[in-house]
């Protein structure tokens, strides 16, 4: 009953003029929305909370390329930091560097002219270790990507972001070993592509994996960082506190348009607001849209 009373109400959303007339006004306002979408795996089974299958992937990347203007993450976060003509702009990112994002979804972009950010954990890279949260979920092991993988991906056009070195929860690290993370996985990639990185995920990236002292000491090392707590990216923003939409195994297709368009019931509010940047020095005490 539940999920019939959310599937009506997305239908009566998606119907309704709101997220035109919304739109309509950020234009006269000249304020660019950025919607930053969160991937990690795209394959079959889909048997996990955050594995999206093939088809779906498809699917949902053909809805984009129809109906949004779909941009590389840094034009995107650029577009909703430093001003001009209004846009509603889409993000693609993918998280840790399964094997699959090359094998499997990064052909699929490619079919479809779109861009993407894969954000990795560069002791992963070419590794058998297993993730923390494939452990905690005692799933069978996952392949991950290789650097030629990796190199491979940047060589297409794609943008490499860092995810750490070792997946590390930077709520709970001490400050020492976050910089280590934090700038031993930049220069990795750095020697591995042969080009600066500046763009940066947290890992599980929710309200308890980021305190106030590794927030300010991932916007000293790179020029965007990204949370995944959900919510829409409205100029102005700062781009050391990017929202990101997770799309993950159980969102139907009605519910990624819905996502997509800000449907109240699925938006989650930025708890990196006000006290969590203010504190960090990072961002004026108020809302972020």
């Amino acid at each position: 009953m539940k999920a019939t009373v959310k599937a009506a109400l997305m239908h009566g959303f998606l119907g309704s003029q709101f997220p035109a007339v919304r739109n309509a006004i950020d234009r006269r306002r000249g304020r660019s929305r950025l919607t930053v979408l969160a991937y990690h795996q795209v394959r079959e089974p889909a048997d996990d909370c955050s594995t999206v299958g093939p088809a779906a992937f498809s699917e949902q990347m053909r809805h984009l390329k129809a109906h949004y203007d779909v941009v590389s993450l840094s034009d995107g976060v650029a577009a909703v930091t430093a001003g001009g003509p209004a846009r509603r702009l889409v993000a693609i990112t993918f998280d840790d560097g399964y094997r699959d994002n090359a094998t499997i979804a990064a052909p699929i972009l490619r079919s479809l002219g779109l861009p993407a950010c894969f954000f990795v954990s560069t002791d992963m890279i070419g590794s058998a270790v297993p993730f923390p949260h494939d452990v905690a979920q005692r799933r069978p092991p996952q392949e991950h990507m290789s650097w030629d993988d990796v190199r491979e991906l940047a060589a297409a056009g794609f943008e490499i972001g860092s995810h750490t070195c070792s997946h590390a929860d930077m709520g709970t690290v001490t400050l020492a070993q976050s910089r280590d993370e934090l700038r031993g996985s930049r220069a990795r990639l750095e020697h591995e592509l042969g080009r600066p990185v500046s763009l940066f995920a947290f890992p599980y990236g929710h309200r308890a994996n980021v305190r106030p002292d590794t927030l300010a000491e991932a916007a000293r090392v790179y020029d965007v960082c990204c949370l995944a707590e959900g919510g829409h990216n409205v100029a102005p923003a700062d781009a050391r506190t990017i929202r990101r939409i997770v799309v993950s195994t159980g969102v139907t297709f009605l519910a990624f348009q819905a996502i997509l368009e800000g449907f109240p019931m699925l938006r989650l509010n930025n708890p990196y607001r006000a006290d969590w940047a203010v504190d960090a020095g990072l961002a004026p005490g108020v809302e972020q849209h």
